[in-house]
């Protein structure tokens, strides 16, 4: 009896070329998979019972399009509308400050050329006041009202030849108290400018304005212990050029 049941499981465990657990794990396998099968028919079902009820919504649905579509005209309308408006008034703003613009370019005209002639003033009085104080040996104080003086007329009158002449007396001023280096190129540079605008110079202080500038540098070089420069300018200043 034994020796049956040992048989029977024997070709039980070797039917069909495969095991008995191999079997058991092949049904599982496939019961896995029907649950998954019937999961997705499921979803399936699902997603077609929504398509079914969205179509047959389907008129209500392009109702609403079709009111969404009519309020947008209606927006695209009142911006047009807008846009004219705003561009519109944009033309009035700009012919208003373009008019403005004239008339405050009108008004600084005259109030520049004002404040020109009183810079000029100023400039003249300053410049005196340089003079009066190299006369009276006060280098320093001359020095303080021809810087003054040359920031205003370098700014109003770069190219006058009162520029010019004022940067010689203030290279005398320095010259004064002994800055030599800073006096040369004051002297130098207003000596030159003086000598290009000779013709414009009035005929009545022309000569003086000349020779000053060329004694400024002669005294500028002999007090710097520059005899060779000195004599050279001693030179031009025998010449009269």
């Amino acid at each position: 009896m034994r020796v049956v049941l040992v048989v029977a499981m024997i070709a039980l465990a070797g039917i069909g070329g495969y095991g008995y657990f191999d079997l058991t794990k092949r049904l599982n396998e496939t019961r896995r998979r029907l649950d998954e099968a019937e999961t997705i028919i499921a979803k399936d079902r699902q997603t077609l019972g929504v398509v079914c009820n969205e179509y047959a919504s389907a008129p209500k649905v392009e109702r609403h399009l079709n009111q969404h579509q009519a309020q947008l005209n209606g927006l695209r309308d009142d911006v047009t509308h807008v846009k004219g408006t705003y561009y519109a008034v944009a033309q009035k703003v700009d012919a208003f400050l373009g008019d403005v613009n004239r008339r405050v370019k009108a008004q600084s005209a005259g109030l520049g050329a004002e404040v020109a002639e009183v810079r000029n003033v100023v400039a003249a009085v300053l410049a005196q006041m340089g003079i009066d104080q190299l006369r009276a040996k006060r280098p320093a104080e001359a020095e303080w009202a021809l810087r003054l003086c040359l920031n205003i007329r370098e700014r109003t009158a770069g190219d006058d030849w009162k520029t010019f002449n004022t940067k010689s007396m203030l290279g005398e001023s320095l010259l004064g108290q002994k800055k030599y280096a800073d006096a040369e190129p004051l002297l130098l540079t207003g000596y030159e400018g003086l000598k290009q605008r000779e013709s414009k110079i009035p005929e009545q202080v022309r000569a003086r304005r000349l020779t000053r500038g060329m004694e400024r540098l002669v005294d500028l070089y002999d007090g710097w212990l520059k005899k060779d420069k000195a004599e050279a300018w001693r030179q031009k200043l025998k010449a009269g050029k």
